[in-house]
């Protein structure tokens, strides 16, 4: 296996480096506060001065060799100092030997507190770990540090109880098993801290979901999204359309629930709350009545009150897009927003979709892009619905699916829809993203 790199890859906000003697005051402002060096050690001893920050470097720099190492945490493409640190190294059992037991650990500046950058920057120590061959990592944490805790449970860590064998001081002890496929639980815990911190993952290759365990994860994810979204709203269906499986690289259809938060009103602006966003054109049916779990599609037809042509803003959690079906479906089928825009009446399946992005046209689809028929992906819904217990509710939005390829969605884009010229009302959607 080759030589690890000197430092952890850089992360979407965050990039590591070695601490230098200039680091001095840096390293006296972090340590000497009292909320930082409190939870550090058996007696914990702060900063001093200069010197002491010095000796501390040192130390740190003797530390760093092969996979293990105590780095400088910085934003990317800041000019500021260092908000942190950062560390993977073999625990010191309680006699003072060391051990073959790897720790990951992070100490930041308070003023760097609340922002998820321990989540994502200890998100970093376990892809080097796992790069590196290691079977194993630990974290180990004062019982009252709360917010160390909560970071190991969005990180999938498994708490193992309290422990005196590291530091000779009593401190939990989380454990991350690296060599396995993580379970949906583990899974659906990263998908939400990255979700909650504005960040992205990479897509684990040996994730082991199948079918059944995608959904699972699905659910936990979004069990408290849903919540903080003021309740289920619909239903998204994704991959419907031979053009976005192509796209990504996805064989099957997939769906995920959407929140009221997530549906939009033509014209809207998306600012925060996105991170890597594309957006396609859909026809989105609004329920005027509860659809029975048995319907066939003239049933399902009959239960829409309205069809309305609307941009779903898509979002996934994996960065770059890279994802297959299974991680695809745990994050929701990487909803995000959807907007909805003017009522499309007359045949569905012919009806033909023009996408516009600042003015210039990219992509054009007809709505029998989404299985033949959007009331068929509709129907199709109803029969995977009702093989979990769930029904479509009077008021549900339902979008059947993307008719052309996703765009980019930058800051200061205006992206719009609208059907083209025809025997039938001409009808129209919009948003823009905030710069």
């Amino acid at each position: 296996m080759p030589d690890p790199p000197a430092v952890p890859e850089p992360t979407e906000r965050l990039e590591f480096r070695a601490w230098t003697d200039e680091d001095a005051s840096t390293v006296l402002d972090i340590y000497s506060r009292p909320e930082v060096f409190r939870f550090l050690g058996a007696v914990p001893q702060p900063a001093h001065d200069l010197d002491d920050a010095r000796a501390r470097i040192a130390r740190w720099v003797a530390r760093t060799e092969g996979v293990s190492g105590i780095w400088a945490v910085e934003r990317r493409g800041s000019v500021g100092p260092p908000i942190g640190t950062v560390l993977l190294a073999p625990l010191p059992r309680t006699d003072g030997t060391t051990s073959d037991a790897f720790e990951i650990g992070w100490h930041l500046h308070p003023e760097a507190w609340g922002h998820g950058y321990a989540t994502e920057a200890a998100s970093a120590l376990i892809e080097r770990s796992r790069r590196a061959g290691l079977r194993l990592v630990r974290a180990v944490v004062c019982p009252e540090n709360r917010a160390s805790r909560a970071v190991c449970g969005r990180l999938g860590m498994t708490e193992v109880g309290l422990t005196h064998e590291w530091y000779d001081v009593d401190l939990v002890e989380y454990r991350l098993e690296l060599d396995r496929p993580a379970t949906a639980d583990v899974l659906a815990a990263r998908i939400a801290a990255a979700r909650a911190d504005g960040r992205v993952l990479p897509a684990p290759a040996d994730h082991g979901l199948d079918a059944s365990s995608a959904y699972r994860a699905q659910g936990l994810v979004l069990t408290e999204r849903l919540e903080r979204g003021g309740g289920r709203g619909g239903w998204k269906l994704g991959y419907t359309s031979q053009v976005m499986r192509e796209q990504m690289g996805v064989a099957e259809p997939n769906f995920g629930p959407l929140s009221r938060a997530m549906i939009l009103p033509d014209g809207s602006v998306i600012g925060d709350g996105v991170t890597q966003p594309r957006v396609e054109p859909e026809l989105a049916a609004v329920l005027g009545s509860a659809v029975p779990p048995d319907a066939d599609a003239g049933e399902v037809r009959s239960c829409v009150a309205t069809w309305r042509l609307a941009l779903e803003v898509v979002d996934s959690v994996w960065e770059g897009y890279r994802f297959d079906w299974a991680l695809n479906t745990a994050d929701g089928s990487s909803a995000g927003f959807v907007v909805l825009g003017d009522e499309v009446h007359g045949d569905l399946p012919g009806v033909e979709v023009v996408l516009e992005r600042n003015g210039v046209e990219v992509g054009r689809g007809h709505g029998s892009a989404a299985m033949g028929d959007p009331v068929q992906a509709l129907a199709w819904l109803v029969a995977r619905l009702a093989e979990r217990g769930e029904r479509l509710r009077a008021g549900d939005v339902v979008i059947t699916g993307g008719l052309t390829a996703a765009v980019p969605f930058e800051p200061g884009d205006r992206v719009s829809a609208r059907t083209a010229p025809g025997p039938d009302a001409l009808a129209r959607v919009a948003a823009s993203r905030s710069g």
